[in-house]
């Protein structure tokens, strides 16, 4: 299992992306933080996105959902 945990900059706010080494599948937990770091580990593990998962409805911790399902078309639970 891979967990990284990517911090938005402005509200302190922690996306997670939890991973399976071996399948290269993965959850994108709470994604307020950059797109572009976002992507960017997914891209450094060469993950597929299973599922997009929001813990509640905050700004700050589901701003990029739209753009990581358009980007990956994962799934949003």
């Amino acid at each position: 299992m891979i967990i990284e945990t990517i911090e938005e900059r402005f509200m302190g706010e922690n996306t997670y992306i939890l991973g399976d080494e071996k399948t290269k599948k993965c959850a994108v937990i709470d994604p307020g933080a950059s797109i572009i770091d976002i992507l960017n580990v997914i891209e450094k593990h060469q993950f597929t996105v299973e599922y997009i998962i929001l813990t509640h409805g905050h700004g700050d911790h589901i701003s990029q959902a739209p753009e990581v399902k358009r980007r990956t078309n994962a799934k949003k639970d």
